[in-house]
């Protein structure tokens, strides 16, 4: 995996569904259109909705005091994208005081909530329409305040948002106490894992010179799969290969890197895959190792065949 360290913000979803003119912008945008292409400040993007063909969208706002940087599909530190002051966005104000009362009741819910562990959830409260779709936010029923969920979506409780009625694929219906399946068309080199709402499910294959075992349910050795010994599999997976360039101290994945001298808890993205649009204060974009999850300070080591955040040796 690509070691790298950008500035993912949070997002806050919001406003009713935006109309697309144009679906094919969707797909020519990843799916992601910035906010400025309808309107909205440089802090907005709209996410297309797929399951609308693309004719909607749903309009999203970088928090923290990050802008849209339509490059990388992400909400971006400012200083990477110099044509946006996030100064004169609006960006709704999200609190995280928790409800006061268990939920859900039978009418209010919190965005968050877990009753079985006994969590309440987040402000606001949220409560139930009386017609199809509807909600309030806030514990006061005004008919003339009450929201929609976009079309073909209900208002539900237990998860506290609006949701589209699905139906169980028949594949992942079979074993209700299982979400990995073997895939029809092809056993022994790949599975079926069916989506949480068992609506569907995604491909995936076993990486090379292993076979699925409906067993355990994992890619495994050949030889523990008596109905696959005859098969080949060759499922090859590989990063971007790195080209000869020479741009950086470093490469890897098809992306090359530079260490900082007075401080190695840093390193610069020259060129390739993550650079994004360079920062107007140089032709880099610098970036941080994290603390590694037993509290460790990550440092950066640019040695051939390593490039990557590591925690140093101190022997």
């Amino acid at each position: 995996m690509l070691p790298l360290v950008l500035l993912f913000a949070s997002a806050l979803a919001s406003g009713p569904p935006i109309p697309i003119e144009d679906p094919n912008v969707c797909i020519d945008e990843n799916g992601y259109i910035p906010g400025i292409t309808f309107g909205l400040d440089c802090c907005a993007f709209v996410v297309c909705d797929a399951a609308r063909l693309n004719k909607t969208g749903f309009q999203g706002a970088c928090m923290g005091g990050t802008v849209w940087n339509n490059d990388l599909k992400v909400c971006d530190d400012p200083k990477y994208v110099p044509d946006c002051d996030p100064t004169t966005c609006e960006v709704p104000k999200r609190t995280s005081a928790p409800c006061a009362d268990a939920q859900p009741t039978a009418t209010t819910c919190c965005v968050g909530q877990n009753p079985d562990q006994g969590i309440n959830g987040y402000e606001p409260v949220f409560t139930a329409g009386t017609s199809s779709g509807g909600y309030y936010v806030g514990p006061d029923v005004d008919i003339e305040l009450e929201s929609f969920c976009p079309f073909g979506q209900d208002f539900v409780l237990e998860s506290c948002c609006c949701e589209y009625e699905y139906f169980e694929d028949p594949i992942c219906a079979e074993d209700p106490e299982s979400y990995f399946f073997p895939n029809p068309d092809d056993p022994c080199c790949s599975f079926l894992r069916c989506f949480f709402n068992r609506s569907g499910y995604e491909t995936l294959v076993c990486m090379g010179g292993s076979v699925y075992n409906a067993e355990n349910q994992t890619c495994d050795t050949i030889y523990n799969v008596m109905d696959c010994m005859g098969a080949v599999c060759d499922n090859d997976f590989t990063d971007p290969p790195c080209d000869d360039s020479g741009l950086g101290d470093c490469c890897r994945a098809g992306t090359w890197f530079n260490a900082v001298a007075d401080d190695p808890t840093q390193y610069e993205i020259v060129a390739g895959p993550g650079k994004g649009e360079a920062s107007p204060f140089g032709d880099s974009r610098l970036s941080c190792c994290p603390v590694n999850m037993d509290g460790e300070q990550m440092e950066f080591n640019a040695t051939p065949g390593i490039c990557c955040c590591e925690v140093p040796d101190t022997v």
